[in-house]
């Protein structure tokens, strides 16, 4: 009976250094803790143990669980980390104009030749384009539909 009692302990520390470190537990250990002290117990007993270190078991599974999917996440975060700008006001520029008159250069200016043709009159008098009366047009084009 003292045997099974310092089995029971034994088990129960167990379960308490594993639900502490759970990414560390040896859980087939402590499920072979637990068959060795539920050996020499009842069959109430049994149970009565059995039921209450089978819920700490999961509840360690669960926090060893949530370790492994936040170190995933903290991984493969496409996130940037977040930075608290407060501390860091020193380092930004809060300036809301840019001077960019040195980024361009005045335009050359361009020199036109000084003996540049003059409009004659004899070009706007060879041109046939002209004012046409209404009634000539339609006469025109009723001889060139026949």
């Amino acid at each position: 009976m003292m045997e099974v009692q310092q089995l029971e302990l034994d088990l129960w520390q167990s379960l308490e250094i594993a639900f502490r470190f759970p990414e560390t537990a040896d859980l087939r250990s402590l499920c072979d803790v637990l068959e060795q002290t539920l050996s020499d117990q009842s069959l109430t007993e049994q149970l009565t143990v059995a039921g209450d270190v089978l819920v700490q078991l999961s509840e360690v599974h669960a926090a060893r669980a949530d370790l492994l999917i936040s170190g995933w996440e903290r991984r493969h975060n496409p996130a940037e980390p977040v930075v608290d700008l407060e501390n860091c006001v020193d380092l930004f520029v809060q300036s809301l104009s840019l001077d960019v008159t040195d980024l361009f250069e005045e335009p050359e200016p361009v020199q036109y030749p000084a003996n540049r043709k003059q409009k004659s009159s004899i070009q706007e008098e060879g041109s046939i384009v002209g004012e046409v009366d209404k009634n000539t047009l339609l006469d025109w084009v009723d001889q060139v539909a026949a």
